[in-house]
């Protein structure tokens, strides 16, 4: 999910070329969250922590998009927060040795 969402974002840089700070935004997300995805997904003790705050970031920006475009803000807040809740119930599985 995290990966997916990175990829969007720097997808929609990409596509649309949007400047100013909305253009650094995206562009911040997604390389954050494509970097946050390789350390869950290689079980690195940052990446838990890291993803459990991703995935409130992205909890906030579906709230927030959930004004203007309902469907999908409800969607990002559900995958978002299927992302906290597997990085805090998969706790043994980060840790080292």
């Amino acid at each position: 999910v995290l990966a997916v969402s990175g990829l969007q974002s720097l997808l929609l840089l990409i596509a649309f070329r949007p400047g100013g700070a909305t253009g650094v935004g995206l562009a911040v997300w997604g390389v954050l969250c494509i970097a946050t995805a390789a350390l869950v997904a290689t079980l690195h003790p940052i990446g838990r922590p890291l993803g459990i705050a991703v995935g409130c970031v992205g909890v906030a920006i579906g709230v927030a998009t959930a004004r203007s475009s309902p469907v999908n803000g409800l969607i990002g807040i559900g995958l978002t927060g299927f992302v906290i809740y597997a990085c805090a119930v998969s706790g043994p599985s980060f840790r080292q040795g």
